[in-house]
């Protein structure tokens, strides 16, 4: 009720159809129902390194990263800048991060135009095109889009590798918690209807 603003919480109740003391004992029995199965289900789930492994071994789909580039981007508002830039750029006159810092209009400018790590469909496609053309440590030409004027540069190119166990680690842990998890919940609605002869529906334990 504290979450609730002013006069909020009579509003949501009138929106109900609920009382303030329906509200209140629906509010408790939910709390006892996550604490049954917090207790009864979710704390004693355990999983072990090797069953994080052969998650890991026998899901390599779910872990396969896509190939990925490395990039820094130059945008600016007009032609004639980006072609200076070019021009500066192919001269070894300055670096490409320093004329990010100080010309582009990007928000990551003041990283020197980092884009850090990017993969097909992260970006919209009048960019990504000309940036997956690139090969490794290769700088573009100008690239007009509707955003501007564009100068990319291409430091490292990732292929589709599996991501290492480390890098997945939390992840594995997730799943294989999920798992067990729902195995067994389910088991532990299924003895409670044996045990009190009720008809349980899952749909309202959760």
């Amino acid at each position: 009720k504290k979450s609730y603003g002013p006069g909020q919480f009579d509003r949501y109740l009138s929106r109900s159809g609920f009382s303030y003391a329906e509200w209140l004992n629906q509010a408790k029995a939910d709390l006892i129902r996550s604490n049954l199965i917090d207790a009864d289900v979710t704390k004693k789930v355990k999983v072990s390194d090797d069953e994080m492994s052969e998650y890991y071994a026998n899901h390599g789909s779910d872990f396969r990263e896509p190939r990925q580039v490395k990039a820094r981007q130059i945008l600016v508002n007009n032609v004639e800048t980006a072609k200076e830039i070019l021009r500066l750029l192919s001269r070894r006159k300055r670096s490409f991060e320093s004329l990010a810092a100080e010309y582009s209009v990007a928000p990551e400018a003041s990283k020197g135009g980092d884009l850090g790590w990017v993969k097909r469909g992260s970006l919209p496609a009048e960019l990504q095109t000309p940036i997956f053309e690139l090969s490794e440590g290769k700088i573009s030409k100008v690239v007009h889009t509707s955003f501007g004027y564009h100068i990319f540069k291409v430091e490292k190119i990732r292929k589709s590798r599996m991501a290492p166990f480390d890098e997945v680690k939390d992840k594995v842990r997730a799943k294989v918690f999920a798992r067990k998890a729902k195995v067994r919940y389910d088991k532990w609605v299924k003895e409670l209807k044996r045990k009190w002869k009720l008809k349980v529906f899952p749909e309202e334990i959760l």
